[in-house]
């Protein structure tokens, strides 16, 4: 016979995972200690096995068993279908037709969506919609997780990917963005072997060198933000995409 997994009872194994205590994952949940630990043992004996480790003296920390570490995954991936489905039955009881979800790189959220989602919203009143914002990385693993209907992000290598479909809409170059004071700033083109010369930012799209003779950059590009944003005001030159126009001294890299 299949365990009846109760949804309760996986919020709080992933919150005494993710917080690395009881004491905590009770305070999330607005319960008990001893209330969660048996809620814990009570889906270990549904399980058949240990999910965290017996506590030791020397830490406070809770550790999970090599089981709970396979557990967890499956465990969010649950919990956020659960909750998505919650949702939508939710918003159809209060007569909301529907739900669409989607996920994007920041700078497309922030620079292209806004136009496209107010005539998608006229056309279609009543849809709910809900838009996350992340790098490309985390786009991606929100549609592998299905927490997402789709997403907008800069896929490198789709071959890599045989359970996702890819749709190309546009093609970017990679430029530079540096302070207003700095000397390249006067250029308007830059050739990429001049940045030899400069330390670097890099974010995910800079990958995007790679394969190329630009490829050579990535080396001299100690420090990594993860969202372009996240560039600006910056204090050196950093490799971004286009996509970004909302930042100035914005250079075309030749190569």
């Amino acid at each position: 016979m299949l365990a009846d997994l109760k949804i309760a009872q996986l919020r709080h194994f992933i919150w005494v995972a993710e917080l690395k205590g009881f004491h905590a994952a009770a305070e999330r949940a607005h319960r008990t200690q001893p209330a969660i630990s048996l809620s814990i043992r009570d889906l270990e004996n549904k399980l058949g096995e240990a999910l965290f480790e017996k506590h030791h003296s020397k830490t406070n920390k809770t550790e999970l068993t090599p089981f709970g570490h396979y557990f967890l995954p499956k465990a969010k991936e649950l919990i956020s279908h659960h909750d998505r489905v919650a949702e939508d039955m939710e918003l159809l009881a209060k007569h909301r037709t529907g739900h669409l979800r989607l996920a994007s790189v920041p700078s497309i959220a922030s620079r292209v969506l806004p136009a496209l989602l107010q005539d998608f919203v006229t056309q279609a009143p009543d849809l709910h919609i809900s838009c996350f914002d992340d790098n490309s990385d985390a786009v991606i693993r929100m549609i592998e997780n299905q927490q997402v209907d789709f997403g907008l992000t800069n896929l490198l290598k789709p071959d890599q990917y045989t359970n996702l479909t890819f749709t190309p809409i546009w093609q970017d170059e990679v430029g530079v963005v540096c302070p207003a004071g700095h000397p390249l700033a006067g250029e308007e083109s830059i050739d990429w072997k001049v940045l030899k010369n400069y330390r670097l930012i890099g974010n995910g799209t800079s990958r995007l060198l790679e394969g190329t003779d630009a490829a050579g950059l990535l080396d001299k590009s100690p420090l990594y933000v993860s969202n372009m944003i996240s560039c600006w005001p910056c204090w050196m030159p950093a490799l971004v995409s286009p996509r970004c126009r909302a930042m100035r001294f914005l250079k075309t890299i030749r190569t």
